[in-house]
């Protein structure tokens, strides 16, 4: 869970099922999804094929989470855990459906 950003997806190829809270929203190609911080959510392809999205996150900035991780060189749980915790991510549950 992001606390600070906004994330929003676009589909381009695929279908996705995203998880909102407790909203299960269904995404066929040309769908937006935005995903506000502060709400647990996660996303997953649910096609027979390979999926593309185009997604963004608001405020700018979270992009150095990404170049953090490769400076980093982190590679596990244990190693990426203070980077996400110094970008407001917020790990809940373990990822599966609910």
């Amino acid at each position: 869970m992001h606390t600070r950003e906004t994330e929003v997806f676009r589909v381009i190829e695929g279908s996705y099922r995203f998880w909102c809270g407790d909203e299960m929203i269904e995404a066929a190609v040309g769908s937006v999804v935005v995903l506000p911080p502060n709400v647990p959510h996660h996303w997953r392809n649910v096609g027979d094929s390979m999926g593309r999205m185009m997604g963004f996150v608001t405020p700018g900035g979270f992009e150095h989470f990404f170049m953090d991780l490769e400076r980093a060189d982190a590679r596990t749980p244990e190693a990426i855990l203070p980077i996400q915790e110094r970008f407001g991510l917020v790990e809940i549950g373990d990822g599966s459906d609910p």
